[in-house]
């Protein structure tokens, strides 16, 4: 056993690896980096507030 259940690197890969388990990746991340953008010109904010 490498880590918990899992017996391989490919196995904990293939678990936690969002490319590999979610469709349409790219597309989703594309999909929200320019909806956030969007949003961000279109509503008032203030950025950095967290740092």
């Amino acid at each position: 056993m490498l880590y918990r259940t899992f017996s391989t690197q490919q196995e904990i890969d293939q678990e936690y690896n969002p490319r590999l388990i979610v469709d349409n990746f790219e597309l989703n991340v594309k999909s929200y980096f320019t909806e956030s953008k969007r949003v961000m010109k279109e509503y008032p904010h203030q950025s950095g507030v967290a740092s």
